[in-house]
């Protein structure tokens, strides 16, 4: 007999590990698909189907998201009893202490938290594009404006703080991200310090605080996953590929700052930037699949407009055959890319405000 939608919950349950998570349903076509969270360096979500739960299972098994001997017993045990009438609740595997009332706790405190995570990571890549203009020019550009980006960034980093100190429920793999978040936070002064002195090398510097800025997308990740609510989670998954597609692109604005002030570019730089450029892609793609439909729209109109064309006029120089000569301003690039990160962001909170008012 097939396995029940209950029955593939029981498999997630035996098989994955304490702090991994995972669902099942069923789509509208009659496709069964299983949803898998890992906790590893960063929360991987991955989504396997099937014509029957079975067989979702399995392709899980395959991609080694599950133990496939473990899919295997647990398959077989099944199949020697009778099924399950009343369906199961999604599994969590260390499930979190939640408040799940009617009136949308859950997603109210996801938005919270969203919100502040979202305020602090464009505070720490604007930090990342300033530090590396700094270091990259010896010092001759954006000295005062990085002083005062480093306080806006820690004041956004107390504030996150202060929510967490709230009695509202926040799920356990949240607070051990943001924990993470908060130790390496403690360690940015020195890196400071040495961007100051100008003994810290700029992909030093970049791959710190995109650290800094994974551990708090995993957060975001893991509260997306571990709440598990059905109205507001299409909203949820367009807040978090915004983010995403946020951060990949304040990853490029670092990265072409210092191709422009050094009128450089590697072909290694040249096809992490292409990386980025798909990644941004794609994470946007599925932001206008998800998200509703005013935020859509206003996304659609940021794309398309002046300060858009032209960032994406500077990218398109770097993909000739020439490695030097692009002749563009890295401070007028830094501040292109900047006020379209800035629009994004505008996005973001709209998305939030729109979620908020359907709560």
């Amino acid at each position: 007999m097939a396995l029940s939608r209950a029955d593939a919950v029981r498999i997630l349950r035996f098989c994955l590990g304490a702090d991994d998570s995972g669902d099942a349903a069923t789509r509208p076509d009659g496709t069964c698909a299983v949803t898998i969270a890992l906790c590893r360096s960063s929360y991987q979500v991955s989504t396997f189907e099937g014509a029957t739960f079975e067989e979702a299972l399995r392709r899980a098994a395959s991609a080694e998201a599950l133990k496939g001997p473990c899919v295997d017993k647990q398959i077989a045990f099944l199949a020697r009893r009778e099924p399950v009438a009343q369906e199961m609740e999604p599994v969590v595997a260390a499930p979190p202490v939640v408040d799940r009332a009617p009136g949308g706790a859950v997603g109210a405190r996801f938005l919270a938290i969203t919100d502040a995570i979202g305020a602090l990571l464009h505070e720490t890549q604007r930090e990342r594009g300033i530090s590396t203009l700094f270091v990259g020019s010896k010092g001759r550009l954006f000295g005062d404006e990085m002083a005062r980006q480093c306080r806006r960034t820690e004041s956004r980093r107390s504030l996150l703080a202060e929510l967490l100190g709230e009695q509202a429920p926040t799920p356990a793999a949240v607070r051990r991200r943001l924990e993470r978040v908060e130790a390496l936070l403690g360690g940015v002064g020195s890196l400071r310090a040495g961007i100051r002195d100008q003994v810290v090398t700029v992909p030093h510097l970049i791959e710190v605080y995109s650290t800094v800025n994974a551990e708090l997308l995993a957060a975001v990740d893991a509260f997306m996953v571990a709440g598990l609510w059905d109205e507001g989670r299409s909203s949820a998954l367009a807040c978090v590929a915004l983010l995403h597609a946020k951060e990949k692109t304040g990853i490029e604005r670092a990265q072409l700052t210092k191709a422009f002030l050094e009128d450089h570019l590697t072909d290694d730089l040249r096809m992490s930037l292409a990386g980025l450029l798909a990644a941004q892609s794609s994470y946007l793609h599925i932001f206008s699949a998800a998200a509703p439909r005013a935020a859509e729209q206003l996304l659609r109109r940021t794309l398309a407009s002046p300060v858009a064309a032209e960032v994406q006029r500077m990218e398109s120089l770097i993909f000739g055959d020439d490695e030097r000569g692009f002749g563009v301003d890295p401070t007028a690039w830094f501040t292109t890319i900047t006020r379209k990160i800035d629009m994004l962001g505008d996005v973001a909170s709209t998305t939030i405000s729109i979620m908020r008012q359907g709560q």
